[in-house]
């Protein structure tokens, strides 16, 4: 008993140990890569442990409902989004606009309308990227939003499954131009900006 004491302790001590390691690696990846190494964790989890996860989120989400209530009415609306365009050249604050829409789009009931929208913007947006890169250097902050953008889209359920295969391909093109995200957290102002828009008082605290 006093054996298996032990090495019950000592398992525990390790456990806490790389709980706690996979935490200080996972604040440090740019929000576009949390996305990702989430959405595939999910992709290994049971049915219940999903309806579990699924039900804690709720709970989250309900605290910023009232804050989030406007935005979610203009991302799920398709004729808000047709009046963005060209997001290359209107600057981080139509980018951002355009995240926050992306994270706050309904999947129930199918959302066609507003998806397809949002993949012409972003196939149009990869196609002058492209134009744009063979003449002038890229912006860093552009390429931490382009990145975002196609990992939210990528992931997104109201996407079909043919459209995020193309947004798939994009992300490959687009790694082999800019190559792979920086190991720190300079990636993660691209969600910074998104959520200044969404929360006004985080704009003196965090912007």
């Amino acid at each position: 008993m006093a054996v298996y004491d032990v090495d019950y302790s000592q398992n525990r001590l390790e456990m806490v140990k790389y709980k706690q390691e996979v935490y200080d690696w996972f604040l440090d990846l740019d929000s576009a890569s949390r996305i990702d190494f989430i959405c595939s964790i999910f992709q290994q989890c049971s049915p219940w442990e999903l309806r579990l996860f699924g039900t804690c989120l709720e709970q989250l989400a309900r605290k910023d409902y009232h804050v989030l209530k406007d935005f979610e009415a203009k991302a799920n609306d398709h004729k808000e989004l047709e009046e963005m365009t060209n997001i290359l050249h209107q600057g981080q604050n139509i980018r951002s606009r355009l995240i926050v829409c992306m994270c706050l789009m309904r999947s129930r009931p199918p959302n066609a309308l507003c998806a397809k929208v949002l993949y012409d913007l972003l196939s149009e947006m990869d196609q002058h990227l492209r134009i744009l890169s063979a003449s002038v250097p890229i912006d860093e902050k552009l390429v931490a939003d382009v990145r975002l953008l196609l990992s939210i889209a990528i992931h997104h359920p109201a996407f079909t499954f043919s459209q995020r295969q193309d947004f798939i391909n994009q992300m490959e093109a687009f790694t082999h131009m800019f190559g792979a995200p920086p190991s720190d957290k300079t990636t993660s102002h691209a969600m910074k900006d998104a959520q200044c828009q969404t929360y006004p008082s985080c704009v003196v605290s965090s912007c």
